[in-house]
């Protein structure tokens, strides 16, 4: 049996009159915003997708106001005949992709700013990214009318910021955050991956390595954040080649770290650089 491509749509209004129909009908509606170069992570939150509701709508846009002005918008892999192959094999409703001049008209001025939990962690490094993730998040949310959404784990602090806003807002939408999905040697699956080079993607290991260090010494009972910070600061300094940029013991409820103590369940949240590419990832210690 051939496969055909799932449906796609552009149109705002077409998704905004398709979501509608089906929500009049009684169906409920699983969604996962992605920004394309789809890869194994994204497929298990679209098969889990599956279970939550009676129809799927994936989201495949490259959301330019998340992109600092040196960042790399422009050379973001765009592969959207590549991600539908991939994805025609599953039980999706719909493909939303929207044009950015008409998510982001010439008189767009409104915006999403989370006070808090957008300050640290990967905040200092791209100044109003998470600004713009809380926007198109919130516009693809009231255009697809879901009533469950689904975020990989490895964006921890995206997620986190996304679930407040749920909250703040009072919206009718279930958040469900999964596990990251990792390569066999440990590396968290990541779009930009494809960037690394052979000597690159080696050297990147270092990272889910010093997160395990972490991991470690919490579990043999240490509860002092800035020693885990600084083993795992230590363990990354191996390698001359990689450019930390924090790595951090949080609070998993709220991402906040006060005291040195560790008190509650929490997480160990890291970004560096290997070979010009930009690497985040995390790690829930515990309690």
């Amino acid at each position: 049996m051939t496969l055909s491509l799932p449906r796609t749509i552009i149109s705002l209004n077409e998704m905004l009159s398709v979501s509608r129909d089906w929500k009049k009908a009684g169906e409920t509606i699983a969604f996962i915003p992605t920004m394309g170069a789809l890869h194994e992570g994204h497929l298990a939150l679209m098969q889990y997708a599956e279970s939550l509701a009676s129809k799927v709508v994936v989201s495949i846009f490259v959301n330019p106001s998340q992109f600092g002005p040196n960042e790399d918008f422009s050379k973001y892999p765009r592969t959207l005949r590549d991600d539908l192959e991939k994805i025609k094999h599953l039980k999706i409703d719909a493909v939303f992709t929207p044009n950015a001049s008409e998510m982001y008209p010439p008189d767009f001025q409104t915006w999403v700013d989370n006070s808090m939990m957008s300050l640290d962690f990967c905040g200092p490094f791209r100044p109003q990214h998470f600004r713009g993730v809380a926007t198109i998040v919130l516009k693809l949310f009231h255009l697809v009318d879901c009533d469950h959404a689904i975020f990989g784990k490895k964006d921890y602090q995206q997620v986190k910021i996304i679930e407040q806003m749920v909250r703040d807002l009072n919206m009718p939408i279930k958040i469900h955050p999964m596990e990251t999905i990792r390569e066999e040697d440990g590396l968290a699956l990541s779009s930009r991956n494809r960037y690394l080079d052979e000597s690159s993607r080696h050297v990147s290991l270092a990272l889910p390595v010093a997160l395990n260090v972490a991991f470690d010494m919490f579990q043999s009972g240490v509860r002092s954040r800035s020693e885990i910070e600084n083993a795992f600061a230590e363990e990354i300094a191996r390698y001359p080649e990689i450019q930390l940029e924090y790595g951090k013991v949080a609070n998993q409820s709220d991402l906040r770290r006060d005291g040195d103590e560790i008190t509650e369940a929490s997480v160990f949240l890291a970004a560096v650089r290997v070979g010009g590419v930009r690497l985040i990832d995390n790690l829930e210690l515990g309690q």
